[in-house]
C-alpha cells in the first residue's frame, strides 16, 4: 500500500494540455517491467498470526463469487479493505483491484471484469459491518460515488495508532512491524494494476496489504481501550472519514487546498477562489485530474496578477496554450467576477506572523509536542503549525468561537489549558 500505487495513471482520449503525468507512466512502465521479470519469488513467507488468514486470496470475477464474498463479510461483520486505481489522467481514478480480508478469508476482487458491486458498496454505509481502513480516505471515495452516502463504522488504523504511538503516519510497514510482529514484502509501486491477468506478484502483494489489518486493529484497539482513548479515536474517523464534506467539498473551499495562497491578499484569494472552482470544473469535463490541467502554481500566478483579457494570459508562466485557447475567456470571465466582488465577499486573509508572534507560536508548538509525548499521542496528529497559529491568534483576540479543530472534541480536552496560558 503506497501513496504511489493510489496515484496510479488512467486513461482518457481528450487532450486537455499539461502535464499528463508522463514522468509517472514511465516509471510505472519500468517498475512493472521489473517486478514482473520473474521475480515471483521475491515475496516474503507467510507470518502465522491467529488473526491473520494464511490461506490463498480468493479471486473475484464472477457474479457468484461477489455473491459469495459479500455474504462472507456481512456474515463476519468487520473486513479489511483497501483498493489499487490508477489516477494520474482521469477526473474519478480509475479502480482496478479492490481487497477484503476477514480473519478467516482474504478477496481479490476485479472490478474491471463487469460485474455489479452494488452489493459490496452497500456494506459501506451499513452500521452493523465494521470496515478497517488504513489511510483509507481515498479508498473509500468510490463507496461514496456508488452509493451517494458516506461510509459509517469505519477504522482507520494509521489514525488509531497515532494515538498510541508517537510516529505518525505510519506505514503499513511500519504499523505491521511494530503491532503485529509482522514484516511485509515491499511494495509495488506503479506497477499496472489495470493489466490483466494479474500477475502472482500482484496478486499476493494485493492481498498482504489487507490480510494484517484485522490484527493490526485487535491490538491498537486493545491499546485505545486500556488509555480509555477509543472515543477520541471515534471521533476522529468520523470527522476524516464520514463525513460528506471529506468527499464533496463545499463549492468555495477548494482554494483552501492550495499552498502558496498564505502569500496573497484578500482580492488575491478572491480570484483563486474562482480559479479552483473553474479548473475543477473543467477537468471534470477533460476528465482529467484538476492538477494535471492546470497547476497549483499557475493559479497562484494568476492570482496575484489578475489578467484583465485574454491577450494577457500569453504572459502567464506554465499556463498550457490549449488550455488558453479552450479557456482563456472562462479564466478572464472568473477574475472579473472576484475583482468586482465588495469587500464583504472577499475571503478572510491568511494570518501573518510578527515576531512576537512566531515566538509565541514556537513555544506554544513545543509545549503541545511535549504533552503529547507524556501521553504517548503523535503530535502531527493533532494539529499543523497554522492551525496552532490561528487558534493562538483567535485566543489573542478574545474570539475563542473562531473554528478551530482545537478547541473542540478530543483535541481540547488534550490541550487542555495550553491555549490559555499561552497569553
Amino acid at each position: 500500500m503506497t501513496s504511489e500505487a493510489k496515484d496510479g495513471a488512467g486513461r482518457s482520449d481528450r487532450k486537455a494540455g499539461g502535464n499528463r503525468g508522463g514522468y509517472r507512466q514511465f516509471r510505472r512502465d519500468q517498475s512493472h517491467n521489473e517486478w514482473h521479470g520473474g521475480q515471483e519469488q521475491a515475496a516474503a513467507p507467510l507470518t502465522e498470526h491467529p488473526l491473520a488468514s494464511r490461506e490463498a486470496p480468493t479471486m473475484v470475477a464472477t457474479a457468484a463469487g461477489l455473491a459469495d464474498m459479500v455474504e462472507h463479510l456481512r456474515t463476519v461483520g468487520s473486513f479489511a479493505y483497501d483498493s489499487e486505481f490508477i489516477g494520474e489522467q482521469s477526473y474519478i481514478s480509475h479502480l482496478c483491484v479492490v481487497q477484503a480480508a476477514t480473519t478467516q478469508r482474504v478477496f481479490v476482487l476485479d472490478p474491471l471484469a463487469g460485474l455489479d458491486l452494488g452489493d459490496f458498496w452497500g456494506l459501506f454505509p451499513d452500521a452493523a459491518v465494521e470496515k478497517i481502513v488504513l489511510a483509507g480516505q481515498q479508498d473509500l471515495a468510490p463507496a461514496v460515488l456508488a452509493t451517494g452516502r458516506a461510509p459509517v463504522n469505519v477504522v482507520d488504523v494509521q489514525i488509531a495508532a497515532g494515538f498510541v504511538h508517537p510516529e505518525y503516519p505510519l506505514s503499513l510497514t511500519r504499523l505491521l512491524e511494530r503491532f503485529v510482529g509482522v514484516v511485509p514484502g515491499n511494495p509495488l509501486a506503479f506497477t499496472h494494476w489495470d493489466k490483466r491477468p494479474l500477475s502472482a506478484v500482484q496478486v499476493r502483494y494485493a492481498a498482504d496489504d489487507v490480510r494484517y489489518l484485522p490484527a493490526a486493529k485487535d491490538v491498537i484497539c486493545k491499546q485505545l481501550a486500556d488509555l480509555g482513548r477509543e472515543g477520541w479515536a471515534r471521533q476522529e474517523f468520523a470527522a476524516g472519514l464520514e463525513d460528506m464534506v471529506m468527499y464533496r467539498p463545499a463549492p468555495g473551499t477548494l482554494y483552501l487546498r492550495i499552498r502558496g495562497r498564505e502569500r496573497l491578499g484578500r482580492r488575491q484569494l478572491a480570484v483563486l477562489r474562482e480559479l479552483a472552482d473553474l479548473r475543477d470544473r473543467l477537468a471534470r469535463l477533460e476528465n482529467v485530474p484538476p492538477r494535471t490541467l492546470l497547476k497549483d502554481g499557475v493559479l497562484i500566478s494568476m492570482s496575484r496578477r489578475p489578467a484583465g483579457k485574454v491577450g494577457d494570459l500569453e504572459a502567464v508562466r506554465g499556463l498550457p496554450r490549449p488550455v488558453e485557447d479552450r479557456y482563456g475567456r472562462d479564466i478572464i470571465e472568473a477574475t472579473a467576477r472576484a475583482i468586482a466582488l465588495p469587500d464583504k465577499e472577499l475571503p478572510p486573509e491568511e494570518p501573518s506572523e510578527s515576531p512576537a508572534t512566531k515566538l509565541a507560536v514556537d513555544k506554544l508548538l513545543a509545549d503541545i509536542t511535549q504533552r503529547c509525548q507524556e501521553r504517548s499521542v503523535a503530535p502531527a496528529l493533532v494539529a499543523s503549525r497554522r492551525e496552532v497559529l490561528r487558534a493562538y491568534l483567535a485566543v489573542k483576540s478574545g474570539n475563542m468561537e473562531l473554528p478551530s479543530r482545537l478547541s473542540r472534541g478530543w483535541r481540547r480536552e488534550l490541550l487542555a489549558g495550553l491555549l490559555e496560558t499561552a497569553m
